[in-house]
Formats: structure tokens, sequence, C-alpha cells
């Protein structure tokens, strides 16, 4: 999955996933403290993500990443 660098943080980190339609989960605890974190992370939660033409993200890895971080 390619992802600016906040997202890859939200991501490594757990504040965001990606569920099985692939759209984004931000965690419901994140609250953002500045324009750029509304912006890059918060305004994502829902919104579907941009697939590639081939080689979509594995939902058993997603799937994976969503129960390790309680998502």
């Amino acid at each position: 999955i390619c992802l600016c660098v906040l997202q890859d943080v939200a991501f490594e980190n757990g504040l965001i996933s990606i569920s099985n339609q692939y759209k984004v989960l931000v965690e419901e605890s994140f609250k953002p403290t500045s324009d750029a974190l509304t912006t890059a992370i918060s305004s994502l939660n829902g919104k579907k993500i941009r697939m590639p033409i081939k080689y979509f993200p594995d939902k058993s890895y997603l799937k994976r990443h969503r129960e390790i971080h309680n998502l």
C-alpha cells in the first residue's frame, strides 16, 4: 500500500486501517491536533482507497492489521 509519510506512520501505529471494502478506518480515539492532521488523517475516514489496476491489497493482511490494532 502506497501512503504518504503521515498516513504511513498512522497505519503502522494503528491509527488508521483499511476495511475489507477498501475504505479507510480511523481509530475512534484519534483527535487531530492540527489542520494538517485533520486533512491527512481524519478527513479520510470512510473514504475508499484508490485501487491499483492489479494486485489488490490482500484482505487477509488487512484483516490481520485490524486485529492487531483492535480496529
